[in-house]
C-alpha cells in the first residue's frame, strides 16, 4: 500500500517533472560541482527531499554513473613528464596509471634546448605507442632521442573522471548533465523493478532524461581528439627528417 500511495503521489507530480526536465537546458555549465548539489537537484526533480524514494547511497551511485556515462566525450587532459630521452634508448614506459586502455596517448611534446625562449615542440610520426594489456610502452625515432639527449618528453591523455566516494566530494562536470544523467540512471533502476510495482511513470521519463542528458555532454565535451600512431618499431631512418629546434618548424 506504501508503494502504491508513493507511485500516486508520482504521478500527481509527472506533468510538472517534466515540465523540469524540458526548462532544464544544456547551456547551464558549471566548471565544477559537489555531489551534494546534484542529490540537491534530484530530490527537487524527484519530490524526494527525505530520500524515501530513493536513498542517499542510491542517489551517490547513480551519480558515480554518470561520471563513468561521460568518458570519452568529456575528458581530462593529462601530462605524463616522467621519461628523459636518451640517445640510445629508443623505448620508454611511462609511469602514469590512469592512462585508457582504449586510446593511450593523445600527443607527444618535447621540452626545448632553450626552454625559456621557445615552446615545447610537439612531435608527430617520429613517435609512437604499443599496448600489452594495461601497460603502454613508447617508441621514439632514433633521429628525436639524438637530437633531444637528455630533455624530457612530455605525453598528453585523455583521463577519465575520477568518481566521488561522498556527495560531499567535488566533480570536475557540469552540473546541468550530472543531474540529468543520474535522474537516468534512477529512472532506470525503478522501471526495471519487480513487475508487480507499477513503473510505467518512470518509464515514460526515461526517453526524455536520455535525450536532455547527453544534450548536455556535448555541449560541455572536452579533451583530446588525436592519439599517437600505433606501431612496433621504424623500418628506417628516412621517414622522419632530422629533428629541427626552429619555432616556426612543423616537420617534426
Amino acid at each position: 500500500m506504501a508503494a502504491k500511495k508513493k507511485v500516486k503521489g508520482f504521478k500527481a507530480n509527472q506533468k510538472k517533472l517534466a515540465k523540469k526536465v524540458g526548462m532544464k537546458r544544456a547551456g547551464a555549465i558549471l566548471a565544477a560541482v559537489t555531489g551534494t548539489q546534484v542529490a540537491s537537484q534530484l530530490q527537487s526533480i524527484f519530490t524526494d527531499a527525505s530520500d524515501e524514494r530513493f536513498t542517499s547511497t542510491q542517489k551517490l551511485a547513480a551519480i558515480n554513473a554518470a561520471i563513468y556515462a561521460s568518458y570519452p566525450r568529456v575528458a581530462k587532459v593529462a601530462v605524463d613528464s616522467s621519461i628523459t630521452l636518451a640517445t640510445t634508448t629508443f623505448e620508454y614506459t611511462p609511469t602514469a596509471t590512469d592512462v585508457p586502455v582504449e586510446t593511450g596517448f593523445a600527443a607527444a611534446y618535447v621540452t626545448p634546448e632553450s626552454i625559456t625562449s621557445e615552446p615545447k615542440i610537439r612531435l608527430g610520426r617520429s613517435v609512437r605507442q604499443r599496448q600489452a594489456g594495461t601497460t603502454w610502452t613508447i617508441i621514439v625515432h632514433p633521429n628525436i632521442t639524438a637530437g633531444y639527449n637528455g630533455n624530457v618528453l612530455h605525453l598528453e591523455y585523455n583521463a577519465r573522471i575520477a568518481p566521488i566516494t561522498a556527495l560531499g566530494d567535488a566533480i570536475e562536470l557540469p552540473l546541468d548533465y550530472l543531474w540529468k544523467q543520474a535522474a537516468y540512471f534512477l529512472a532506470l533502476t525503478q522501471y526495471l523493478q519487480d513487475p508487480n510495482f507499477d513503473t510505467d511513470v518512470y518509464g515514460k521519463l526515461l526517453d526524455r532524461l536520455e535525450r536532455q542528458a547527453e544534450g548536455a555532454k556535448l555541449s560541455g565535451s572536452r579533451g583530446l581528439s588525436s592519439q599517437l600512431p600505433l606501431g612496433y618499431d621504424f623500418g628506417g631512418t628516412g621517414d622522419v627528417p632530422e629533428p629541427v629546434t626552429q619555432v616556426n618548424s612543423i616537420r617534426i
